[in-house]
């Protein structure tokens, strides 16, 4: 390795931090608010895929310093690690991880919300680099804004504010969901106004699309229930946003980076009694098609499903018929949820039924039908606890990679965290440690005060470039190389004919390093690509070659004396001296004078009154040159 190659590589080692390494990949983790133990303390249990079970309790956590109210966890597919937030009662958020053997890293963003019943943060894990990107409101304060800070595996980000999310009220729900195939997250907010809004975060440390942002609606049906979501189309990668208000769930597509109109997704019919208002809308993306599943709740305690087909709600198969008699509604559980096989095109719907309130109900769908004509008569999971109480919170959660999923409940009275599982074909199976442990009170408006999530199931993409075309380009016109980097993301640089033409720069897993070469001189050009990953391992250098050409006419390797082809090609030196002019000036073919009157000449006849000039030129392999001169000065 030559010095100045010795060189790069160590500057490149000293832009990359040190990754994350954990020891134990785990297969999926839930995490619970346990009573019995402390209430603001997260004790987890692991699942273990193999043996297709949970283990013992473990409760190593980081204490958060209030009772725990709502919690989200969610596993990074590309390291193995979990991300936890919770919200307390006292208001406050923090964040915490579990790296594969302990928790650690806690952080509070948040001291002072006023509703702890609220959900005031989301964490996204980024599709192709696996940041971890956290979402939250910071104050009750009034103001337009939410903050978000990035997780590397090793250390958070400084807090950055995103503004224009929020009419001046508190933010009591958001919503971040990142994009397929990319590191963009889309960021929807409900504040205590009932307004909506969105926002495309691009990926980046500090950026949004501002065009993307958009006030969805300013009369949302409630501000104290998550009556928003937001879901990708997985192919098109076109987004679908929804939000409740009086008597519809309404929706907006998201399509090449603009909104369309808002147009009317489901109509809840009202009664004449309370209406029909949509507390509760989930969307759930099928990872084989541009298909979303919808399911809703409203303030009567019905339930709806629908299917989004990629253009429109679809109309045939027709869904099922409502039921009208779930589990009452609180200000912070739903009782309803769906979810996609990750490989077979079915979704599943889920909700509990307040006749039959310990089991779970379900219905599937299949793209050519739905297992049942009507909600009010579908399958059920059998029974879930025999134990006093009734099902009150309810989420599923697909694997990644099989068709497995996993269901979490929360019952009341006896307070406790079930966990079955659906085999991915026919049946939910009951873990031997189906019971979690107590958790927080599940009764009167219960907070989901647990969530689950599947483990590491991505394996980091091998460290390589995609080879891009060689071009051939006319001489000063725009062209692009664009190289497509897969890893874990690292430094790289480019040069041109053996001497460095851009970077050292850092990179990112999928980023896309996209140079602009020299064009302004013909001839051919090698750009090559030299890359590492942040642990040092580098790459196999890209080279890209690319052929400067002049074939437009007139061109340099087409022009040709007046008259004669008798052409002396030169290499002039600008500097004053015009001695290297010599020999061309004394070339007729290449000299052009104005001593008398011609055509279109505006002076008058007669040289006393005339500017006379001479005009020159020569060109080299990649250059025209000019040589003008004033012979004399007119009257």
């Amino acid at each position: 390795m030559s010095k100045r190659h010795l060189l790069m590589w160590l500057l490149m080692l000293f832009l990359l931090a040190a990754p994350f390494v954990a020891a134990d990949t785990i297969d999926g983790l839930t995490g619970f608010s346990d009573t019995a133990v402390g209430a603001a303390l997260i004790t987890h249990r692991v699942w273990n895929d193999t043996i297709k079970n949970f283990t013992a309790r473990f409760n190593t956590s980081v204490n958060v310093g209030g009772t725990i109210g709502h919690m989200l966890g969610r596993g990074n597919r590309l390291r193995n690690e979990f991300v936890y937030g919770t919200q307390d009662t006292g208001g406050d958020i923090n964040f915490q991880v579990f790296n594969g053997t302990g928790w650690g890293n806690l952080l509070e963003v948040t001291s002072n919300l006023t509703n702890g019943n609220s959900r005031a943060f989301d964490i996204a894990v980024l599709n192709q680099s696996g940041l971890v990107l956290l979402v939250y409101e910071n104050t009750s304060a009034p103001d337009n804004k939410i903050m978000f800070r990035l997780w590397n595996g090793t250390t958070y980000s400084a807090e950055t504010a995103i503004d224009g999310l929020s009419a001046g009220g508190e933010v009591k729900f958001i919503r971040a969901v990142p994009k397929p195939n990319s590191n963009s997250v889309m960021i929807v907010t409900l504040d205590a106004g009932s307004d909506v809004f969105a926002v495309l975060w691009n990926g980046t440390t500090n950026t949004t699309v501002n065009a993307t942002k958009i006030n969805l609606t300013a009369t949302a049906i409630t501000a104290t229930s998550m009556t928003i979501d937001f879901a990708w189309e997985t192919q098109s990668q076109d987004g679908l946003v929804v939000y409740g208000i009086a008597d519809g769930t309404q929706y907006r597509n998201f399509t090449n980076n603009a909104w369309s109109v808002e147009g009317q997704f489901f109509n809840w019919q009202p009664s004449a009694a309370n209406g029909d208002d949509p507390l509760y809308n989930q969307l759930c993306s099928d990872p084989t098609s541009n298909f979303i599943a919808w399911i809703g709740k409203d303030n009567d305690d019905d339930v709806n499903v629908a299917i989004w087909n990629g253009t429109a709600v679809e109309p045939t198969p027709t869904p099922p018929t409502e039921e009208a008699t779930t589990e009452p509604t609180t200000l912070t559980t739903s009782g309803i949820s769906c979810a996609w096989e990750t490989n077979s095109g079915r979704a599943l719907f889920a909700f509990i039924d307040s006749n039959v309130d310990d089991e779970v109900e379900f219905v599937i769908y299949n793209k050519t039908g739905w297992s049942n004509t009507t909600l009010e008569s579908p399958a059920r999971t059998g029974t879930i606890s025999a134990a006093t109480g009734a099902n009150e919170n309810l989420r599923l959660i697909p694997n990644p990679v099989t068709n497995e999923i996993m269901m979490e409940v929360g019952r009341s009275v006896e307070n406790v965290l079930y966990m079955i599982r659906w085999n991915g074909s026919t049946d939910w199976i009951q873990p031997t440690n189906k019971s979690m442990g107590t958790v927080c009170n599940q009764a009167a408006d219960p907070t989901p005060c647990f969530s689950y999530d599947w483990g590491k199931s991505v394996a980091a993409a091998a460290l390589a470039a995609t080879a891009p075309p060689n071009l051939t380009v006319e001489i000063g016109d725009d062209a692009q190389i664009i190289w497509n980097l897969t890893g874990s993301g690292g430094s790289y640089f480019v040069e041109r004919n053996g001497t460095l033409f851009d970077g050292p720069r850092a990179w990112t897993a999928g980023q896309e390093i996209i140079v602009v070469p020299n064009t302004f001189f013909l001839g051919l050009w090698n750009y090559t690509l030299f890359f590492n990953q942040s642990d040092g391992t580098p790459g196999t250098p890209s080279t890209s070659f690319v052929r400067v050409v002049d074939t437009i006419f007139p061109n340099c390797s087409q022009l040709t004396g007046f008259g004669s082809t008798t052409l002396i090609k030169k290499t002039i030196t600008i500097d004053g001296n015009t001695n290297d002019w010599a020999a061309i000036l004394d070339n007729a073919v290449q000299v052009r004078t104005d001593p008398t009157l011609e055509q279109g000449d505006p002076d008058q006849p007669g040289t006393a009154d005339r500017d006379m000039t001479k005009f020159a030129y020569t060109q080299n392999q990649s250059h025209l040159f000019f040589y003008f001169e004033r012979l004399a000065k007119g009257t």
